[in-house]
């Protein structure tokens, strides 16, 4: 964690004002390979109101309002993300804006 965090501060997108090294995200990104795990993840999340979503329904490459115009051919890492990547809701960030 403390290497990503660097790397943000270096970066200019991790949020200077944060006390918490939240790292100035408002959802946290997660990796969840196994769609079987997934699937039941998100199932869970939405029976509790957990707030766990998922991220990309598709690549961009995949998008039918921008067929045409993407050049290239597969992107298998872009793929991957939208097949895999689900974020968590950052409580503290919910709690303090009440």
């Amino acid at each position: 964690m403390n290497r990503w965090i660097a790397i943000l501060e270096a970066s200019g997108n991790a949020d200077p004002g944060s006390q918490d090294r939240s790292l100035g995200l408002l959802r946290f990104p997660l990796g969840a390979r196994d769609d079987k795990k997934r699937g039941a993840l998100l199932r869970e999340s939405t029976r509790m109101g957990l707030g766990i979503m998922p991220t990309y329904p598709t690549s961009i490459n995949a998008i039918p309002e921008l067929r045409g115009k993407v050049v290239g051919g597969a992107f298998p890492v872009a793929e991957s993300y939208a097949r895999e990547l689900v974020t968590l809701p950052r409580m503290d960030i919910l709690l303090r804006m009440m």
